[in-house]
């Protein structure tokens, strides 16, 4: 049997679901942009009484810590990876967006391994575009999240979590960080979407 393959000028290969990553960047930005109230929340259920499972967890603290971390990852895996397949559809890679900034990046020619993944690299530092964001994401091996408790207590208590995320990882035995404002990541591949029609 001979093999034939389709010659369609129109398949790209991988579909794109642009609906579906338009939901999975308003999830991303309400989760980040609601913790200060759900933190505020919880606060005032840790005054009253109301709403605690134990002394110190409110049942919303609770259900942040157990799903907080994991959604974030699992919507930032999913956008960067749909955005690459439309990156490199050859009549979208022209479009300016891909080269707008949402974040910088630090590069450093080696740090001590005990520090890496615990702040600043004192390496050169450039700004973050979104197509560099999406190897970023994907290729980072830590994630730290930039979070503040709002009570007197710097260990304990409900937590808000600002929209920033701190991306580690390694480019030819070289470290990296990448400092992710994740709002304008979200704006940036909406403009995206919107720009290819989706």
């Amino acid at each position: 049997m001979e093999d034939v393959e389709r010659e369609d000028l129109f398949r790209f290969g991988h579909d794109v679901d642009t609906i579906q990553i338009r939901l999975e960047l308003y999830r991303l930005a309400t989760m980040f942009l609601s913790s200060g109230p759900i933190a505020e929340f919880s606060l005032e259920g840790h005054r009253t009484g109301r709403g605690m499972i134990d002394l110190d967890t409110h049942w919303l603290e609770e259900l942040g810590s157990q799903f907080f971390r994991g959604e974030t990852s699992r919507i930032l895996i999913y956008t960067a990876i749909q955005g690459r397949i439309l990156y490199y559809i050859r009549c979208w890679r022209s479009v300016p967006i891909w080269d707008e900034v949402c974040g910088h990046l630090e590069e450093a020619s080696r740090i001590e391994e005990s520090s890496f993944g615990a702040g600043p690299l004192g390496g050169t530092v450039k700004p973050l575009t979104l197509r560099e964001t999406f190897n970023k994401i994907i290729h980072s091996v830590t994630i730290n999240g930039n979070e503040e408790t709002i009570t007197n207590s710097k260990l304990f208590g409900p937590k808000r979590i600002n929209p920033i995320l701190y991306l580690y990882g390694k480019l030819h035995g070289k470290p990296w960080r990448a400092t992710l404002e994740i709002i304008e990541y979200v704006h940036l591949m909406r403009k995206i979407i919107v720009a290819v029609g989706g």
